[in-house]
């Protein structure tokens, strides 16, 4: 596999199951054609089976789609363990970055683990307007955590929202 390792966070798996935002579920569709092509990888951490679960409100069939997406044995996804590695990295990340919540970092510290050359996120670009549950989008934590600081952004083609 070649191409940039792309570190996904849960948010777009969700608003791709839940096809609830048509932007953001076509720059996604784009990145997952890419890594299907060969032109990426996509990591991930195991801690998102946790967090891409049905809540009330979601469509039924929920569950079947999240099961299809991240059940099967996709050549293109590499899946890491919250290792005690990972975890004592997230909870150094977390010393130095308060605001961040103990899920942020240790999707951080995956990405960094796991050498990804940019995370996605939408944590941070204000397309709802619910309560943040830290101090600092994510958004703002860009080239700001690793050596080399990791990228943390939007999927391109977001821009736009």
């Amino acid at each position: 596999m070649s191409g940039e390792k792309q570190y996904w966070d849960s948010g777009l798996w969700i608003n791709l199951i839940t096809n609830r935002e048509p932007a953001k579920v076509r720059a996604i569709r784009a990145l997952w054609q890419a890594a299907a092509r060969g032109d990426a990888e996509i990591i991930l951490s195991t801690f998102i089976l946790t967090e891409v679960r049905p809540k009330p409100g979601f469509e039924a069939g929920y569950e079947d789609v999240v099961e299809q997406l991240l059940e099967a044995d996709w050549p293109f996804i590499r899946w890491y363990a919250v290792s005690r590695q990972v975890a004592i990295a997230a909870r150094d990340i977390a010393s130095h970055h308060p605001g961040l919540t103990p899920p942020d970092t240790i999707h951080i510290a995956t990405a960094l683990y796991a050498e990804a050359d940019v995370f996605f996120t939408f944590d941070g670009d204000h397309g709802d307007k619910k309560k943040l549950r830290r101090t600092r989008d994510l958004l703002y934590y860009n080239n700001l955590i690793g050596t080399p600081p990791l990228r943390i952004q939007t999927p391109p083609g977001i821009e736009e929202i």
